[in-house]
């Protein structure tokens, strides 16, 4: 997958060669519904004789982090978001670094400057798709301002989970009430926070054992959001392909997990299984911090 921004391709220093059928959005989680868009995408491009090149344009932050600094947090890295995008398919990722100046492109403006930018033969979106300043343009108003190139518009309705909607917004709700089962239905894999951009990893004191068994990684070194603090069922992807079962502390302050010094490796994910409570005598997972 090749990975540009939005500004080298709009001036001419990266280029798409050949046909693009090419999707938008912020794409938190890469979710169920978000990878039906992509799916649509694959299916766009495979009845041409010239296969379109399957491209994502997508935002590096998300804008609401970057307009209102209000924003939760994201559900996955950027790191996280290309590496699914790759194996979904995805022949190119375009990064938007959003700002106050290009939140002021009228959704006309924006469209032109793809249109410069890339010969787009198809886009897909989802019905509920805005863009432009204010966002003001949707699905219809995209229409209109492709119709004149002959390019479609595919609206892909939302998919649901039982009588839910599967959003972004309803993930980091069930990721903050630590319901991980729905979290892994509605993303369609389970929820993982990526510790290979946290810095540093270091020991610290949990439930009164000593740093040689113990990890903490702070808070403000984690991009993603997190679930209310309490005790987790968890398990953490180490350098070499081993998953090792712990028990995760989510402080406000950040995350402490024990581990014996005997089978410490670099940690790089940490996958959220379910919240535990040691004070019911759940035990069996909670009693890893003591016992280490």
């Amino acid at each position: 997958m090749v990975v540009t921004t939005w500004h080298d391709l709009i001036d001419g220093r990266e280029v798409i060669r050949g046909p693009v059928a090419l999707t938008i959005g912020t794409f938190d989680g890469v979710h169920r519904g978000h990878r039906e868009i992509v799916r649509r995408l694959a299916e766009c491009a495979a009845p041409r004789a010239q296969a379109p090149h399957r491209a994502v344009l997508t935002f590096r932050q998300h804008p609401r982090a970057v307009l209102t600094r209000r924003h939760p947090g994201p559900l996955t890295t950027l790191r996280q978001r290309r590496e699914r995008f790759a194996a979904l398919g995805v022949t190119h990722l375009v990064l938007i670094d959003f700002s106050v100046p290009f939140s002021r492109l009228s959704g006309g403006e924006f469209i032109s400057a793809l249109r410069r930018a890339m010969s787009l033969r198809e886009l897909v979106v989802g019905v509920d798709f805005r863009c432009g300043r204010g966002r003001g343009t949707d699905v219809v108003e995209l229409r209109r301002l492709l119709a004149p190139a002959g390019v479609p518009v595919v609206a892909v309705p939302p998919v649901m989970v039982g009588d839910h909607i599967v959003s972004s917004t309803g993930i980091r709700a069930a990721v903050r009430a630590g319901d991980f089962a729905m979290t892994q239905e509605m993303m369609g894999s389970p929820f993982e926070v990526d510790l290979r951009g946290a810095g540093e990893i270091r020991g610290a004191e949990v439930h009164g054992r000593d740093a040689a068994s113990a990890w903490y990684v702070a808070a403000e070194q984690l991009e993603q959001i997190l679930p209310q603090p309490g005790t987790y069922a968890a398990s953490l992807a180490v350098a070499g392909g081993d998953q090792v079962a712990v028990a995760v502390e989510v402080a406000p302050d950040g995350l402490r997990w024990a581990w014996p010094a005997a089978g410490r490796r670099v940690p790089l994910v940490l996958r959220f299984h379910r919240r535990v409570d040691p004070a019911a005598g759940d035990v069996t997972i909670a009693s890893r911090i003591q016992e280490k």
